[in-house]
């Protein structure tokens, strides 16, 4: 069965990776008026480029009954076209082969397709890439006379290829998603990421589960606005790393939020250098960080914040954090773990009363731990 798209439709040029080997590419409507050929009416549609067939792949999701609005859905509103959208326009149809009659969700191929030029352009761009992966490794191994010069040779002009692709030649301003299930170590791109557009960073490594460091060269920033809401802010942006060892100083800013920010990563022992203001969302940044070693505070430290998963704190963490607590605020709690603070500072809660609540701090290193805390006394500072 042929269906044909007519009119313009709105294109989020954010890749959105929800699984291995599929880069997609969501789109929906900028008028909610559109009918496939036997009257069903469209919901949205999306390219996925799939790495196997190497071909995009188009997917469009009918409603019928009472038609839902993408504003009323559980995605974002991209119903007003702006600056970081792009239309696409069918004009009088784009014709469009349908191997699944009778499913709610179903696959085609779209011949030619215009961003930045067309699919079939795009698909040349990368076949050319190909062969001068291989053309200069063989004139390498020419010109030197060895396997090894053309192979390393070819390598790199192969590394390169692939990066101009996902980072469009340097110019990608978006990393939205963009290394959610990466499946590698180490993301080493070509182009140093350096975000500046307020949530640029949104989600960037979301359960990610392969990579172990993020590093200091390939990552900047320092330079993100504060913003004003979770969508612009680093809640859940290295969520569920799993493997996560370590995150050089990227220039983790100010932000609105850090909730859920760093919960579940499980092997993470050190994080450089963290940015934050009075405001800033922390309470449940560290959820589980069993391993986390030593962090960095930057910043005015104002909202409840949470380390009692983190037994293994050094002192000069500890000392961080707390001399980065706000003199300013009241009723906010700092929790440590009991275990961290003991070996840190070789100090123990006393309760003398049995209201479960430190009325005292012995131990030889009661001293240096009252001059720590005593400026800090409009904090509830609470070991468990």
């Amino acid at each position: 069965m042929s269906r044909v798209l007519t009119g313009k439709w709105q294109w989020n040029e954010k890749v959105l990776p929800w699984s291995e080997g599929i880069d997609r590419y969501e789109v929906w409507a900028s008028h909610l008026s559109q009918f496939t050929s036997n009257g069903e009416q469209f919901h949205s549609i999306r390219f996925d480029w799939d790495w196997q067939t190497k071909r995009w792949v188009l997917k469009y999701k009918t409603k019928t009954g009472d038609f839902v609005t993408v504003s009323d859905t559980s995605a974002e509103d991209h119903a007003t076209p702006s600056d970081s959208y792009r239309v696409i326009d069918f004009g009088d149809g784009c014709e469009v082969d349908d191997d699944a009659d009778g499913a709610i969700v179903r696959d085609w191929f779209l011949p030619n397709i215009t961003r930045d030029g067309t699919i079939a352009e795009k698909m040349e761009q990368i076949a050319e890439n190909e062969q001068k992966v291989y053309q200069s490794g063989y004139d390498k191994a020419l010109e030197k006379g060895g396997y090894n010069e053309g192979y390393e040779d070819g390598k790199q002009a192969e590394y390169d290829a692939f990066w101009d692709a996902v980072q469009e030649s340097g110019k990608r301003t978006s990393y939205v998603y963009a290394f959610s299930r990466w499946g590698s170590e180490y993301i080493r791109p070509k182009y140093k990421v350096v975000l500046t557009a307020a949530g640029s960073q949104k989600h960037i490594f979301y359960l990610n589960k392969y990579i172990k460091k993020i590093e200091a060269d390939y990552f900047d920033f320092s330079q993100l606005p504060r913003g004003t809401n979770d969508n612009q802010a680093f809640s859940l942006s290295f969520t569920d790393n799993s493997k996560l060892e370590e995150i050089e100083d990227i220039g983790l800013p100010i932000s609105y939020s850090y909730e859920l920010a760093f919960a579940w990563c499980t092997e993470l022992t050190k994080i450089a250098k963290i940015t934050v203001d009075a405001n800033t969302i922390l309470s449940n940044a560290f959820v589980n960080c069993f391993k986390l070693k030593d962090i960095t505070f930057e910043g005015e430290i104002g909202n409840d914040i949470n380390f009692k998963w983190s037994t293994k704190l050094t002192k000069a963490s500890i000392e961080s954090i707390i001399n980065h607590l706000s003199s300013a605020v009241s009723g906010k709690t700092l929790t440590l773990s009991k275990t961290a603070v003991e070996t840190a500072f070789e100090v123990y809660p006393a309760d003398y009363d049995g209201d479960g609540k430190t009325d005292a701090w012995i131990g030889n290193g009661e001293e240096e731990w009252y001059e720590l805390i005593t400026p800090k006394s409009n904090w509830d500072i609470v070991v468990v």
